[in-house]
Order: C-alpha cells, then sequence, then structure tokens
C-alpha cells in the first residue's frame, strides 16, 4: 500500500472529501499540511483569547478549527472545540483553558502520524 493509501485509510475522512484524497495525493500531502500549520495557529489564537478573557474571539476560533478536524475524520478534537465555542457564545470561559488544554493534547496525539 503506498503512502497516500494507508493515510486515506489511516485518516477517516468525511465520504464528501474521500474521492478528491484518493484521486489526488500531492493535494492531500498539501492539505495535510495546512490543516498541522493551521490547527498549531489556532491553538496558540485559542490559549491567548482564552487567558484574555475574549469570549468572542474564543467563540471564533474554535469555530473556524473544528470544520477541517471535522474533515479530516478527527472527530474527538471537533467535539472539544465545538464544546468550547458553545460555551464561549454563552459568556462562559470558566472551561476555556482546560478545554484548549484537552484539544492540544488530542492534537498532538494524532499530529506525529502526519508530519
Amino acid at each position: 500500500m503506498d503512502k497516500e493509501s494507508t493515510i486515506i485509510s489511516d485518516i477517516n475522512f468525511s465520504e464528501r472529501f474521500r474521492p478528491f484524497a484518493r484521486a489526488n495525493g500531492e493535494g492531500l500531502r498539501e492539505l495535510i499540511a495546512l490543516f498541522l500549520r493551521t490547527m498549531t495557529e489556532h491553538l496558540e489564537e485559542l490559549d491567548r483569547a482564552a487567558e484574555a478573557g475574549d469570549a468572542k474571539a474564543v467563540e471564533r476560533i474554535a469555530h473556524k478549527a473544528a470544520g477541517p478536524c471535522d474533515m479530516f475524520g478527527f472527530h474527538d478534537l471537533a467535539g472539544l472545540l465545538s464544546e468550547l465555542e458553545q460555551s464561549s457564545a454563552r459568556g462562559d470561559l470558566t472551561e476555556a483553558r482546560g478545554l484548549v488544554e484537552k484539544a492540544r493534547g488530542e492534537f498532538d496525539r494524532i499530529r506525529p502520524r502526519w508530519n
């Protein structure tokens, strides 16, 4: 099995995304690299926004980060980000730092396979 096939079988892609992934190995590598870079940035932004008590920024960033997680099939990470988005939409940041740390831990768990 080639590397692209392995990646496609390992990542639980959404069904709409799977045909593109199979047809375009180079594009898939680029998308994964982009996902890894932007998720790292999103987690850093979330940490700063949560520490600053900026619920609107936390909500916006968490929402922006959750979609790609779902697309790649990282549903646990997407769920943590969605929970963070919902709580910050209510103005509740009491759990924000902990949720950001959980999301970072989940991302750190999946990241090494795709570097």
